[in-house]
């Protein structure tokens, strides 16, 4: 068994001047030769979702040949918005496959309006539904049985390990199963973000394609007002990828990469620490790592980032 060594003090929630709660975790910077790292960052773990864009590369590098807004669901964890739904129904329909052909499990929508009016989870509302559609059409166009896509030993999966190890620059520590049924490969967060410089500065081939696709389309790689959307429409040339666990990564075309792990999986103590990290190489303005507590609906402390941690 593979255990996670605890990391550092990072992110402290403050609530009306009493420090509430406490995020530890890892954090590594890559920029240009540079290597900040805080924590055990070399250690393998799981990314989760932040995976899906070097999967995506690899169905792109075996023939997955889709529209732009298409090849960025299948790095997606979509929000199941109408236009993530109506995406990932006309990929499935135009390699021949239907939503009973994703082996997701139903999952309601994570977006409040969309599954308000969600009658009933659904396999295609469920935030890794490009992915698997993806998939689908990446065995279709090699003819590899689209029955069994999901096994470890399938064709399909056999080649996304080895471009996961090829971007990452190491060997998967472990194969595990995510929350969507998919293989998951455990790698470092150094790994991780030595892939995602390796996607943001690619010139051509499947990495640009991928890269291009979640640029151009950041709405549907995550959905109205998740972080990693926000970010890539933000700040220009961005990739940006959050996972389940609170893992986040993120890369610029100057080669600058950041990849976090928080211990205890909190995803709003991810957020501070990627945008601290992304401030740390003048993405951001540092304050950006501060986010309000509120209390009876107004400000009344901080989730922040902590000082003196970082250049």
């Amino acid at each position: 068994m593979i255990a996670l060594h605890p990391g550092v003090p990072l992110v402290d929630v403050v609530r009306s001047g009493v420090v509430e709660s406490v995020h530890s975790g890892h954090v590594v910077i890559l920029d240009g030769d540079d290597v900040i790292e805080l924590g055990h960052p070399g250690q393998p773990l799981f990314p989760r979702s932040s995976n899906k864009p070097l999967q995506a590369t690899g169905m792109r590098r075996l023939g997955l040949d889709v529209p732009p807004p298409h090849l960025a669901l299948g790095a997606a964890s979509h929000s199941g918005e109408p236009q993530h739904v109506e995406g990932v129904a006309a990929m499935l329909a135009a390699g021949g496959f239907t939503e009973d052909d994703l082996g997701c499990p139903p999952a309601w929508p994570m977006e409040d309006t969309a599954r308000t009016a969600a009658e009933q989870p659904r396999r295609i509302t469920m935030n890794c539904s490009g992915k698997h559609a993806a998939m689908l059409r990446t065995c279709r166009v090699n003819d590899w049985p689209s029955k069994g896509y999901l096994a470890p030993d399938h064709p399909l999966q056999v080649s996304l390990r080895g471009t996961v190890e090829a971007l990452t620059g190491e060997p998967v520590a472990a194969t595990g199963v995510d929350g969507c049924g998919a293989p998951l490969f455990a790698l470092s967060l150094v790994g991780l973000a030595r892939a995602f410089r390796r996607i943001a500065t690619a010139e051509t081939g499947a990495e640009r394609d991928v890269a291009d696709a979640m640029r151009t389309h950041p709405e549907l790689v995550g959905g109205t007002g998740r972080a990693a959307s926000r970010l890539m429409t933000d700040i220009p040339g961005l990739i940006a990828k959050d996972g389940a666990e609170g893992v986040f990564a993120a890369a610029l075309p100057s080669g600058a990469a950041v990849a976090v792990k928080i211990d205890d999986g909190a995803q709003r103590a991810a957020e501070r620490a990627v945008v601290a990290a992304l401030a740390t190489v003048g993405a951001l303005d540092p304050e950006l790592a501060i986010a309000p507590v509120l209390g009876g609906g107004e400000p009344v402390g901080t989730i922040r980032f902590r000082d003196g941690l970082l250049p």
